[in-house]
């Protein structure tokens, strides 16, 4: 069953699950005073009653938000303000410029009836998926733990009624059933490949469009282990690579799962078994070689589209 769809208009009454990722990969919250100062801002615009927040999940890479547009104001406006002010913020901070985000955030229109409870739950697994941490009520910057009425005061409210009142009218018979709903997918270590499409590369300007002949964006379905293997299989080694050869291509296959596959970097450091910031710098090393060498950018490119059609079915992101 499909439950996410491109949003082709924005209107009233819309629910969006909604990502925006750190451009190139990279970190957009560093320490508590960024995911403090990114929630301060979006607090400060649902207040102007613009939209409604059902839930959320910050990571250091990434900010998904599953929003209800309550007000006559879209979503575009909306985010481009958020994400324009965090910018800044982020930019004057630590004394940097360019872009914080990875070009316009994505967004799906969620289906109230069929998908709002699956797209709620996917949200609260987002760091278990990232491996930040093993269960979703230990994450400190989600609204997990606002179901349950178990934070005093938080920097922002979430609107969690219309999640819990799907499962029951009574307050603590809904908070019982949607705990339990949202640990049903304890055994269910990867995304489903509905939430992976949205998660997968879109050029900056984020139209959706990922271009026509050589100029398209890979989607690649294989998932990190698919993409490994293949890299070794173009290498002709049969044994894990050691030292530089292991370096080098864990560049590329982080490069091509984060960019092109949907996944988060924090997932690639847990495929890996090294911390996110290795794999931040690897993709940085990457691309500044890429730079000076387009030709090997393409190359590369020409690779990976070969891979589009491969794995089908085969999505995983464990080791």
């Amino acid at each position: 069953m499909s439950v996410l769809h491109h949003p082709n208009s924005q209107f009233t009454g819309a629910v969006y699950y909604v990502v925006a990722q750190g451009n190139k990969g990279q970190e957009v919250f560093r320490k508590k005073s960024d995911y403090l100062k990114y929630l301060r801002l979006l607090a400060s615009r649902l207040g102007y009653g613009r939209m409604s927040l059902y839930c959320f999940s910050l990571l250091p890479d990434s900010v998904h938000l599953l929003l209800e547009q309550v007000g006559d104001c879209p979503l575009s406006r909306f985010m481009q303000g958020l994400q324009t002010a965090y910018s800044r913020y982020f930019n004057r901070k630590y004394g940097r410029t360019g872009q914080v985000f990875r070009g316009r955030y994505k967004s799906a229109l969620v289906d109230k009836e069929k998908s709002l409870k699956e797209t709620a739950r996917f949200i609260q697994w987002v760091a278990v998926h990232a491996g930040l941490v093993k269960d979703p009520g230990g994450y400190p910057w989600s609204g997990y733990r606002q179901f349950f009425g178990r934070i005093v005061n938080p920097t922002i409210q979430i609107s969690a009624g219309p999640i819990l009142t799907l499962f029951s009218e009574n307050v603590g018979e809904s908070r019982k059933a949607w705990e339990q709903f949202v640990m049903e997918r304890r055994e269910k270590r990867e995304p489903d490949e509905f939430f992976r499409q949205l998660l997968r590369y879109q050029p900056a300007g984020g139209d959706g469009n990922p271009g026509e002949g050589e100029n398209a964006a890979p989607s690649v379905t294989l998932g990190l282990p698919g993409i490994w293997k293949a890299l070794l299989e173009r290498e002709g080694l049969s044994q894990e690579p050691l030292r530089r050869t292991r370096s080098r291509l864990m560049e590329e296959a982080a490069y091509a799962a984060t960019w092109f596959g949907g996944m988060l970097q924090g997932e690639a450091a847990a495929f890996f078994n090294v911390k996110q910031s290795t794999v931040s710098h690897a993709v940085g090393r990457l691309e500044s070689r890429w730079s000076k060498d387009p030709a090997s950018r393409g190359k590369f490119m020409e690779w990976l589209r070969s891979l589009e059609h491969k794995g089908k079915g085969e999505i995983s992101h464990g080791a």
